[in-house]
């Protein structure tokens, strides 16, 4: 939403998830799920931007091939299956913070 974007807290989620699997210590890699939509998809909000620089910088990369497929509802629409892109970010090949 418009109302809450530009305020820090996307970079805040991602530092900290980062940090935190960093600090246990076990893990070489992190990932997330993003929602894939066409341009002309009519559920895409028409002011809707990439965020993919943003995850670029915070060190993750799409991982091509595996993707994920899930349903859920939406407004005013029973459930609707979504497609979703894997991101991995390795953290060892990533300069400690």
């Amino acid at each position: 939403m418009p109302t809450y974007r530009g305020q820090g807290t996307g970079h805040l989620f991602f530092d900290y998830r980062g940090q935190h699997a960093r600090s246990l210590g076990r893990f070489r890699w992190t990932a997330f799920c993003s929602l894939e939509r066409s341009g002309t998809d009519p559920r895409k909000p028409a002011d809707a931007r990439s965020q993919e620089a943003f995850w670029t910088r915070r060190g993750y990369a799409p991982e091509p091939g595996p993707t994920m497929r899930l349903r859920w509802n939406e407004a005013e629409r029973t459930a609707v299956g979504h497609k979703l892109a894997f991101w991995l970010c390795d953290w060892e090949s990533m300069p400690s913070s």
